[in-house]
């Protein structure tokens, strides 16, 4: 019998792109293109795809995703192809488990990568994330402290660049480390502009 199956369209999420209003004076333009899957949905990599072809036609500088935590599908379609890919962790024994996987992926890849280690020194564990990146030779780019002005900073839907002393220039210097990360990039690996 023919015709038994068939397939049909079916949507399974949305990309929806826009520049950021209310910038402050002086700063660059900033678009922001974001996926979001439905509810009930698992095909997270068709509207990441989607996401990035979306983003490569704003012709940015450079593009930043901000990939799902862990190892699967999703985070895969995120960092391949991409120029550079940045690991965010915290100093526990879940956050090197993640970490280690994350970055195995990456080198499976081939991508350039480098380490933030978020609430640096908030004594939960004594996990050295810095020594275990340096042994894998591995660029730690910034440690971001354990401080309560951060956390209440963030927490009055503020940032941090913008209220506290020194965090601008933490952030522009790890914006620069990650552009140099990105440069080492292998033309081979590299598919995307995405950092």
């Amino acid at each position: 019998m023919t015709g038994a199956m068939g397939e049909e369209p079916m949507r399974v999420g949305e990309v929806i792109a826009g520049a950021v209003e209310n910038m402050p004076p002086g700063s660059a333009s900033l678009e922001l293109v974001t996926g979001r899957l439905d509810v009930g949905q698992v095909k997270a990599p068709t509207v990441i795809r989607e996401a990035r072809a979306r983003a490569k036609t704003s012709h940015a500088q450079f593009t930043l995703l901000d990939a799902p935590p862990g190892v699967a599908c999703a985070a895969v379609a995120s960092v391949s192809h991409a120029d550079a890919v940045l690991l965010v962790t915290e100093e526990t024994a879940f956050g090197l488990h993640d970490l280690k996987l994350a970055a195995e992926l990456a080198e499976t890849l081939g991508i350039p990568t480098g380490i933030v280690i978020n609430r640096a020194g908030a004594q939960t564990g004594g996990v050295d994330v810095a020594a275990w990146a340096a042994e894998r030779d591995i660029p730690v780019i910034a440690s971001i402290p354990f401080d309560r002005a951060i956390a209440s900073t963030y927490a009055d839907g503020k940032l941090v660049i913008d209220v506290l002393p020194g965090e601008k220039e933490r952030f522009i210097a790890m914006l620069e480390s990650v552009r140099e990360l990105a440069a080492t990039c292998t033309p081979s690996v590299a598919g995307g502009v995405s950092l």
